[in-house]
């Protein structure tokens, strides 16, 4: 009794006549129970009833199910009937007017078929106590106890547990929403750069369309596909499946392409943009995800972009 008494899960033990047999601080701790009071049965403590089984809604695949929270892990596929009625219970109030009229049934289960080392887990909600929904794990088993066959019960308080795979279930399933989503939208968006280069490279658009209208509205498809390609990684870095393809390429090409992309911004702003080099046509081949490295440049960029409001934006590139 010392060694339970600070347990910090609740522990409840009654007899057939819902006598306590007893009570540890956790317990009392977790519905309220003045340690002063004088605890007979288990209506001393009322708040047990208001104890209910919900349901609850998760994330699994790439769908929405909803589940009962009851879990029943010890009564084994002989004992179907009473199986059936254990799952069904709504709450509390109802388990135990269910163990009083199974009692020896339970007895047999539980003690005689040697069963002791299993519980019923239940998980259930109450709102009583606190404004919030309180989420507790209820485990319900029989033992022996000073000679006689007692219903034990062990309570513990799960609602930030529950909280937490609650969020992330729901994190998971954004990513793989994001992922998906920037999936769908890069293939349109990858036809319609198509379709605006091959107007750059006709020879019918005059040189005045394709300046004003063509190479804007390319580099503005160019800056969304980033946009999703950065969404698209974000979702892979969660999902630990982000994959880097180092390739030898020309690091002035890759600044430039990142300063194209925001060039039609910084002209409506009327800023400068400058790129200072380490010689006159100098240029450098490195290895490394240049993919990567442009969004990596593409978002100093805009962040620079978005707090200068005169002047111009240089972009320095040195060796060392």
């Amino acid at each position: 009794k010392e060694i339970i008494d600070f347990l910090p899960e609740g522990v409840l033990i009654f007899n057939k006549e819902k006598k306590l047999n007893y009570v540890n601080k956790a317990l009392a701790s977790i519905f309220s129970i003045n340690c002063c009071e004088t605890l007979d049965t288990l209506n001393s403590i009322p708040l047990l009833d208001t104890i209910v089984f919900e349901k609850v809604t998760s994330f699994n695949s790439n769908h929405l199910t909803a589940s009962k929270i009851t879990r029943l892990r010890t009564i084994r596929d002989s004992d179907k009937e009473i199986n059936k009625e254990f799952n069904q219970v709504s709450g509390m109030k109802d388990l135990f007017l269910l163990i009083e009229e199974k009692w020896s049934e339970l007895e047999s289960i539980f003690i005689q078929k040697r069963f002791e080392a299993d519980f019923l887990t239940y998980h259930g909600a109450d709102t009583t106590i606190t404004d919030e929904k309180r989420m507790l794990e209820i485990k319900f088993s029989m033992r022996k106890f000073e000679g006689k066959s007692v219903c034990l019960f062990i309570f513990a308080d799960i609602t930030e547990r529950t909280l937490v795979t609650s969020l992330e279930e729901t994190i998971q399933y954004k990513n793989r929403l994001l992922a998906s989503v920037s999936h769908e939208l890069r293939t349109p968006l990858n036809a319609n750069i198509n379709f605006i280069q091959a107007s750059l490279d006709d020879p019918t658009p005059s040189q005045t369309i394709k300046e004003n209208f063509l190479i804007p509205a390319l580099r503005s498809a160019k800056v969304l596909l980033n946009i999703i390609n950065d969404i698209l990684d974000f979702s892979q870095i969660h999902a630990n499946s982000l994959r880097l393809v180092p390739q030898k390429k020309n690091i002035v090409k890759t600044v430039q392409e990142a300063m194209q992309l925001i060039e039609v911004q910084a002209r409506i702003k009327k800023l400068k943009l400058e790129l200072k080099l380490p010689a006159q046509n100098w240029d450098h081949e490195i290895l490394t995800d240049h993919n990567r490295l442009l969004q990596i440049i593409l978002n100093l960029l805009s962040n620079a972009l978005k707090f200068t409001f005169e002047g111009g934006i240089k972009v320095e590139i040195s060796m060392e």
